[in-house]
């Protein structure tokens, strides 16, 4: 994929920056410690026995970022790629795409199949 993304945009206090170096560095994940500490997606996922939502039988849910219009196809469609690719290859992509550093207001209500489509190989 070789267009430009405006994703790297300055960030604001509204949709604040999260660095992609933590995927390149070993994230441990929000269950390993990472994260922060009163996550109820980490909760559910516990309950449920799942390492994220992309592997839950009720997903797409109507719970936190998926009941949220801005950030539904965010959500979705990060989970759908994880579904599709694994997680290390999307947090590789996402490190080719965004960089060090991701404004993520800027992917508010975008598509699910837009957002997917971000971390397929051209």
């Amino acid at each position: 994929m070789s267009t430009m993304l405006p994703g790297n945009a300055s960030p604001s206090a509204a949709s604040p920056a999260r660095s992609a170096s933590h995927a390149r560095e070993g994230c441990v994940g929000c269950r390993g410690g990472g994260g922060p500490e009163a996550c109820e997606k980490r909760e559910c996922c516990g309950e449920k026995g799942v390492a994220g939502c992309w592997e839950c039988a009720q997903f797409p849910c109507q719970e936190g970022f998926f009941a949220d219009e801005a950030w539904t196809g965010l959500t979705v469609g990060r989970c759908q790629a994880i579904r599709e690719h694994g997680i290390e290859a999307v947090a590789a992509r996402a490190i080719e795409v965004f960089g060090e550093t991701v404004d993520y207001g800027y992917w508010r209500f975008k598509e699910p199949e837009e957002i997917a489509a971000l971390f397929r190989r051209a």
